[in-house]
């Protein structure tokens, strides 16, 4: 519900009783796992079916790429930061698309309720709306595994029946984004939209074993990025999360 009192706007947000998609995927059946991808790839076919090419999508993204990096200065002697930069500011974004989207997809932003329906949450005015940001929000937990990184950090507290069920979403969603995008082109701008997503988080961090896992997760992705096997590495590898992969 949206109003207006005394000149205000408000809004009210219905309470949903359920839990997050990160907590769902720790107890939920083999089964649930397709329901949960289904739903993913919902979200994102329609995001791309309304999606267009604008000439302006290139400069909204080095601008930000920019502004990023400034709000890193105390950081530019960081090897890893610095070479993520350069290759953000090289990249051509030539498959970047202006669509609908919801700014923040990861798993902690969507409820499974308990009468068994997802429901969206916290969505992101971002920089710039595209579909590519909603595909590198996913990727961000079932690569980087970030809804999990308390977790990660606390002595890898994830069992091992929970790796297996993300890396079992991971292997049925990138097989059904596989059908919508037949270009390697449009999955280098998607590789690169999840180094920036994680370059935007940064700035925000405030507790060292958070930083240290997010930069073993950017160090691991440029180095992919640079030797040409993230695509390989996305669509083959049985090992999450990426920062555990490169021996960082």
């Amino acid at each position: 519900n949206e109003d207006f009192k005394d000149g205000l706007y408000f809004f009210d947000m219905e309470y949903i009783r359920g839990i997050s998609l990160e907590s769902l995927l720790q107890s939920c059946t083999i089964d649930k796992i397709e329901v949960i991808s289904d739903f993913l790839l919902n979200i994102v076919k329609e995001h791309m079916d309304s999606a267009s090419f604008e000439d302006n999508g290139r400069y909204y993204i080095q601008r930000k790429c920019t502004a990023i990096f400034d709000n890193l200065h105390a950081l530019h002697e960081n090897t890893n930061i610095e070479k993520a930069f350069n290759i953000l500011c090289n990249h051509k974004w030539t498959q970047i698309q202006k669509s609908a989207s919801h700014g923040d997809l990861t798993l902690e932003n969507i409820i499974y309720s308990s009468e068994g329906k997802f429901y969206l949450i916290d969505f992101l005015d971002t920089f710039y709306d595209t579909w590519i940001g909603d595909v590198s929000k996913i990727l961000q937990d079932l690569l980087v595994g970030w809804s999990f990184r308390y977790q990660f950090i606390n002595t890898d507290a994830v069992s091992e029946n929970t790796k297996v069920r993300v890396l079992l979403l991971k292997k049925k969603f990138i097989e059904g984004i596989n059908r919508y995008i037949s270009s390697k082109k449009v999955w280098e701008d998607i590789y690169l939209y999840l180094l920036l997503d994680l370059l935007r988080i940064v700035p925000y961090i405030r507790e060292k074993r958070i930083f240290e896992f997010v930069n073993k997760s950017i160090a691991a992705i440029t180095n992919n990025i640079e030797s040409g096997g993230l695509y390989e590495h996305v669509n083959s590898t049985m090992c999450w999360p990426i920062y555990k992969i490169s021996g960082s």
